[in-house]
């Protein structure tokens, strides 16, 4: 069904399927909501500086592009919010926060089907915190299951990008839109259909194929998974990814070898170049696979199970140097 029409007041133009907008770096953090800074009677505009990730010089330029509080307090009642935010050195390097260990890969701005250049459409996370609070919405500082399986459930960005967050709305199937969603909905004064808002999964294993996303398919439900980093940020998580894909997070290998009869289940390990010694010997003892965390996000970019052998990047030890 065709997304209705957002509101005139905007004057950023609403985004395709499959378009990302970006803006300059900002991890995953909590948020909280504060009011927006006001500008003084006799002074010059202030800069807009509630948000570490606001780049916008005023608050009448953040106000013009992110649109203004929604006057319906139960606008958006009843929704639950995750917030996130790509870069712009994403966009050339994606080089991606995941937990608070950074990551690089190569990026491609060929034509025709691979990552092209969008026009740059900021966002303050606290700010968009605010609106949607102001509207009767809830944003939760990290992902919660417990708290997303009764209730509608998004995700906004203001473009794909590899924060934990994103990786487990994916997993969890939580549908990720453009933040101008939120404020076409307020320009409109009712939920608009997010199909022209949806945001891509992110890029394929050739590094330059944006792909949509897909409808949750439980592809990893049900495997046990034993995640093992030296970097314990990095290890929560992936852990926290794999629990909202509805996997089985194996807390421990055997300290022996299994004698027969004894029940042991762990379909593969996900790990990274800080892999112990001992877990790679004791992997092969149990002839367990051992992958990449590149395994894992590709499955849930491409919303498949992908063989553990089915690329290079999936070896436990491999690492991007370009």
């Amino acid at each position: 069904m065709p997304s209705e029409k957002p509101g005139s007041r905007s004057s950023s133009p609403t985004p395709k399927r499959g378009k990302g907008i970006i803006v300059e770096p900002t991890p995953d953090v909590p948020l909280s909501p504060r009011r927006s800074p006001r500008k003084p009677a006799t002074a010059a505009p202030a800069a807009v500086s509630s948000s570490p990730v606001s780049r916008f010089p005023s608050v009448q330029e953040r106000l013009k592009v992110m649109g203004p509080l929604p006057t319906n307090k139960s606008l958006f009642k009843g929704i639950v919010f995750l917030i996130t935010s790509g870069t712009k050195e994403q966009k050339k390097r994606r080089a991606l926060s995941f937990g608070r260990s950074l990551f690089t890969w190569s990026s491609s701005t060929d034509e025709s089907g691979v990552e092209e250049e969008t026009e740059v459409s900021p966002i303050d996370k606290n700010y968009a915190t605010e609106q949607i609070q102001h509207g009767g919405g809830v944003v939760l500082a990290s992902f919660d299951k417990s708290q997303t399986t009764k209730c509608k459930v998004y995700l906004i960005s203001n473009t794909y990008t590899r924060t934990s967050k994103y990786f487990q709305a994916l997993a969890a199937g939580i549908p990720c839109l453009s933040h101008l969603w939120v404020r076409d909905c307020i320009n409109s004064d009712k939920i608009l259909t997010y199909d022209a808002y949806l945001l891509p999964a992110g890029i394929g294993l050739d590094d330059k194929t944006i792909l949509e996303q897909q409808p949750q398919r439980c592809i990893l439900a049900g495997m046990h998974i034993y995640v093992v980093s030296n970097i314990i940020e990095n290890q929560e998580a992936w852990r926290s990814v794999l629990l909202a894909a509805g996997c089985k997070v194996v807390k421990r290998l055997p300290t022996q070898l299994q004698k027969k009869g004894v029940a042991f289940a762990c379909n593969v390990i996900v790990t990274d170049y800080t892999c112990p010694k001992h877990i790679i010997e004791k992997a092969v003892q149990l002839s367990i696979p051992v992958v990449s965390l590149e395994w894992l996000m590709q499955s849930l970019i491409n919303s498949r199970r992908f063989p553990y052998k089915d690329s290079y990047k999936f070896a436990w030890d491999w690492q991007d140097t370009s």
